[in-house]
């Protein structure tokens, strides 16, 4: 009897961006690389180390930037791969490891790194941010549209069964945001649950652990009615199997620009994403069922970032207006986008 070796895979190292949203955008990425990687993943110690530790078997945690460039020092990978937008952190640690292939995007911002080393591949600003990942994929040999494919079957990878009809109808409900200044107000949310509560058997409110995000639902639950009260629950700070679990059984999904909103989408949940100030542009919810309700003044402006306090458009959301994007089909979108490998996406403008 001959044995036969079985060649190991080539090592990976994954340098994740620092933030749940953009971990849980680009973990079809991961998904592709473990094709043809042994992946190691690096990410800090928050709820994105968490997550990708829930659903992938090597993840090393860091606690600040230096431990993460000393990471990547000891990674001794074949390779390295970091996710865009790359931030300089992300950016120095692929750079300084030891991997022979590096695969990272032309940093629009950062003209020290395009001065001191070449890249191959740059952004399209017209692309969302997971297609300019997955742009960078095919600059690695041996991922082909086939890889791609499979890496954005999520409901795959986290162990979701096919879809099947239900009876009961349950909406999915995020409100809060990795920042109080992504919330809509709570009239909003009193307005628009006690207006759904006939189109819905129940009512599940989900947010994390800290106590702002906790103690604003606790406010939504405690003003609606009393029969509509007894059929909604409040689910903080859930092990993420059992969170994916949990939104893969609700009916339709209503959330802030958050990072469990575009979990949904990206498991083809029915998906209506509640704009602030993010670059819709960019960031839009991926998937097969996705819309999205958005300020005017999101559409016109030039920079993205947080504002310090929460823009007054928000208190001009209407909940009559969500109420008929989520019930019907009589509200006409004011306009689409169409991703290259997902349906298009529907915006509503207030």
């Amino acid at each position: 009897m001959r044995l036969v070796e079985v060649p190991s895979k080539p090592t990976m190292a994954f340098f994740s961006l620092q933030g749940l949203g953009n971990s849980i955008i680009n973990f079809p990425v991961l998904n592709c690389l473990r094709h043809l990687y042994d992946v190691r993943v690096l990410a800090f110690t928050n709820g994105s180390s968490r997550f990708f530790e829930a659903f992938h078997p090597n993840v090393q945690s860091v606690s600040s930037r230096f431990a993460l460039l000393r990471a990547a020092r000891a990674s001794h990978s074949d390779a390295s791969f970091a996710s865009y937008p790359t931030w300089r952190r992300e950016l120095s640690s692929t750079l300084l490891s030891n991997a022979k292939d590096k695969f990272l995007m032309r940093p629009r911002d950062n003209s020290w790194a395009r001065v001191l080393w070449d890249f191959d591949a740059e952004p399209d600003p017209h692309l969302h941010d997971l297609e300019n990942n997955l742009n960078l994929l095919r600059a690695i040999p041996g991922i082909d549209d086939s890889i791609i494919a499979a890496g954005l079957d999520l409901r795959s990878a986290f162990g979701l069964r096919s879809e099947m009809e239900t009876r009961k109808r349950v909406l999915g409900v995020h409100p809060t945001a990795s920042s109080p200044v992504k919330y809509y107000p709570l009239p909003f949310w009193h307005e628009l649950l006690t207006k759904l509560a006939g189109e819905f058997d129940s009512i599940e409110i989900f947010c994390g652990p800290n106590p702002t995000e906790v103690n604003f639902c606790q406010q939504i639950e405690a003003a609606l009615p009393a029969e509509l009260q007894s059929r909604t629950q409040i689910f903080s700070g859930l092990p993420f199997e059992n969170l994916v679990q949990k939104i893969d059984r609700t009916s339709y999904f209503i959330g802030s620009d958050s990072a469990l909103m575009h979990l949904a989408a990206l498991i083809d949940k029915p998906v209506l994403g509640l704009w602030s100030f993010a670059n819709y542009r960019l960031i839009y919810p991926y998937g097969n069922h996705a819309s999205v309700y958005l300020p005017e003044e999101t559409m016109s402006a030039i920079q993205h970032e947080y504002p310090r306090t929460t823009p007054p458009y928000m208190d001009r959301a209407n909940a009559s207006d969500v109420f008929r994007i989520v019930t019907t089909n009589a509200i006409a979108s004011d306009f689409s986008v169409k991703p290259k490998q997902k349906k298009a996406v529907s915006f509503f403008k207030f």
